[in-house]
């Protein structure tokens, strides 16, 4: 049965309140870049997830990171092998959070709504709000003021929208202690919300110099695993010992010269983020829409290159 579309009264005081790093609690930030059906079956180098961890505290000059690449055998349809590793990373965590906080790039708020199979151009009042829509809808003007205002820039909401198998599956598979976040649960130990990339970019944009500087790190480190996996076929690794050629050499031809320079500019750029620099010559971070841009240009690379034969 289909939902109206449209803001629903805002209580305010249901809002969810400072929870985290903000409120000083040490917290795992879990971030989940999942490959909706496990990839595509013809392309090897897209069957994979990729979570990312953040411990963030009061004590904590920057926050401890951990990454993890999540290879999908047969493509994983149970997410089994996400829910696994997910586990290890707050199990890698454990004695140190009182929270845990996982984001998930799909519209989770979905799940328990029943929606039909969903076309490519909705009808009008098929479509609910998400909570964080609500909640985005009803604080973002007062938080972009503070900020000194949004300068034109909004974030793209994404509205709810039935659930692929291997997304249920995920849901289902995660540990009974984890809640769906809504405004009355935000203080639960484990919360799962869905977060799109619009959504953290705007966010990145509310945050101070450690944050930005933080999320550069990130980058930089992603790319190195761009690197290893995309540019080069998973062909060498920097901590592997041995060279894997078996049906991946030939990959290397799709390398133009473009492939070269522009990844030589990501990593340059972004390497002074990743390493120590001198208080004598200190490198300002970008500004989060340079941040976003460059994002979007890797992003748009790799599937331009993933594509090529």
């Amino acid at each position: 049965m289909s939902e109206e579309r449209g803001k629903q009264p805002i209580v305010e005081h249901k809002l969810p309140q400072a929870i985290g790093h903000a409120s000083f609690k040490p917290t795992l930030c879990i971030g989940l870049d999942i490959a909706w059906f496990g990839g595509s079956k013809s392309n090897k180098s897209s069957q994979y997830d990729f979570l990312v961890a953040a411990l963030v505290s009061e004590t904590a000059v920057e926050p401890q990171v951990a990454h993890l690449r999540v290879p999908l055998r047969d493509r994983d349809p149970e997410a089994k092998q996400t829910c696994e590793a997910l586990n290890e990373l707050i199990e890698k965590f454990d004695r140190d959070i009182e929270q845990v906080v996982f984001a998930i790039d799909a519209p989770l708020q979905a799940a328990c709504r029943n929606f039909p199979t969903r076309s490519a151009v909705p009808a009008k009042g098929t479509v609910c709000r998400r909570a964080c829509e609500d909640y985005l809808g009803c604080k973002r003007k007062v938080i972009d003021k503070a900020a000194g205002g949004a300068k034109g820039w909004q974030p793209n909401i994404q509205p709810g929208a039935p659930l692929a198998p291997r997304i249920e599956a995920l849901i289902d598979g995660l540990p009974s202690q984890f809640k769906l976040w809504t405004p009355e649960n935000s203080g639960e130990h484990k919360l799962a919300i869905e977060c799109f990339p619009a959504e953290a970019i705007w966010a990145a944009k509310r945050m101070n110099y450690i944050h930005a500087k933080s999320i550069c790190s990130d980058f930089r480190i992603l790319m190195e695993r761009i690197v290893e996996t995309v540019f080069l076929a998973d062909v060498v690794q920097r901590h592997r010992r041995s060279i894997n050629t078996m049906g991946k050499i030939g990959s290397l031809v799709k390398i133009n010269s473009a492939d070269c320079n522009l990844v030589d500019e990501m990593m340059t750029k972004y390497s002074c983020y990743e390493h120590s620099q001198s208080s004598e010559a200190p490198v300002d971070v970008p500004d989060p829409d340079e941040i976003e841009k460059d994002i979007d240009r890797m992003v748009s690379w790799h599937s331009e290159f993933s594509k090529r034969v």
